[in-house]
């Protein structure tokens, strides 16, 4: 089986191991299956040339997060855009050339007072490749926790890069001073596998990022 496809079904079952360790599914299932089976489909495009071993490049920089919170609430429902800023990552091919870092997956999270705060939908961003709804934690679940984990991917090489809007937040906040415990986190960002000047495949690599990171999610294992 070619390199290339094994890296992206490689890619594909961290993404599924990111949804479990989510908890539920929001999309629709149809197109779930659609991008999966687009992800694994043969591609001969992908395939890189005979030679010698594949160099794996290198990653430069780090992403921001950035949960933007000016917005004029409708009333006392806030919708909170959720931005991963890529500007300062590049990533570096086995011949030195530099392009921005793509976007290829994330897992994110919102904490927030339950007290003062309730979750009522995480929806996909406006960047193309994110528009779709993220998979995210159960509603009745998150709002016990003050705590909503949400994840997505997509599978292009060269785009969207710089300034990435992944998702929106959809909160109900009675008092104004709610909105100051509502914060961003991540867990993990990863790029998306590139082809690189010479036509090997370059990535995916974690990308680094400012800010505080998720509690890890403990998954106590069913006795036999």
């Amino acid at each position: 089986m070619p390199t290339a496809i094994i890296r992206n079904i490689s890619f594909v079952m961290l993404f599924l191991a990111a949804v479990a360790a989510v908890g539920v599914s929001v999309p629709a299932a149809p197109a779930a299956d659609s991008a999966l089976q687009e992800t694994i489909r043969p591609d001969q495009s992908q395939t890189p040339p005979p030679g010698p071993a594949l160099q794996p490049g290198r990653l430069e920089g780090k992403a921001r997060l950035v949960l933007v919170k000016d917005q004029p609430p409708d009333g006392k429902r806030y919708t909170l855009p959720v931005l991963v800023d890529l500007t300062e990552v590049l990533v570096v091919g086995d011949a030195d050339d530099k392009v921005p870092g793509v976007l290829g997956a994330y897992i994110l999270g919102i904490t927030f007072d339950p007290a003062k705060v309730r979750l009522v939908d995480v929806l996909g961003g406006d960047t193309p490749g994110f528009q779709k709804a993220p998979v995210f934690t159960h509603l009745e679940k998150a709002n016990a926790e003050g705590l909503v984990r949400f994840t997505s991917y997509q599978t292009r090489s060269d785009a969207p890069a710089g300034r990435i809007a992944v998702a929106r937040v959809v909160l109900d906040i009675a008092d104004p001073a709610g909105l100051e415990t509502v914060e961003l986190l991540a867990d993990s960002l990863a790029t998306s596998i590139r082809k690189g000047a010479d036509g090997r495949t370059v990535g995916p690599f974690a990308i680094p990022f400012e800010g505080k990171a998720l509690p890890r999610r403990t998954v106590t294992p069913a006795k036999p």
